[in-house]
């Protein structure tokens, strides 16, 4: 019910859940197997170690500091949303790091 009436608006629509794949090569997946991250969360084991985690979420873009931080052992399968968003932030990022010192400002 909360849920429903949060905001200051008033009445709230219910937001519709977006599927979010994520793989994790073995090394990443050390660290993940028993860490639940949300409710909606299911683990498979993938070839080589790795696993594959299936959510459910509202907000798929709330991930993108989870996913940053595990490094290039975490790979966004989809939504597209999600990985274009990590895709324009590891361009600054790595803007950001260039040898001349330039900072890229965010658009």
């Amino acid at each position: 019910v909360e849920d429903h009436f949060e905001g200051e608006f008033g009445v709230a629509s219910p937001k519709q859940p977006i599927k979010v794949v994520l793989e994790l090569d073995a090394v990443a997946a050390r660290g993940m197997r028993d860490v639940t991250i949300h409710p909606s969360q299911k683990v498979s084991a993938n070839p080589g170690g790795g696993i594959r985690i299936t959510l459910q979420v509202e907000d798929a873009l709330s991930l993108a500091s989870f996913v940053l931080g595990l490094g290039s052992g975490a790979q966004v399968v989809e939504p597209d949303s999600l990985r274009d968003h990590l895709r324009s932030e590891l361009e600054l990022m790595f803007a950001s790091y260039s040898p001349i010192g330039g900072v890229s400002k965010r658009k």
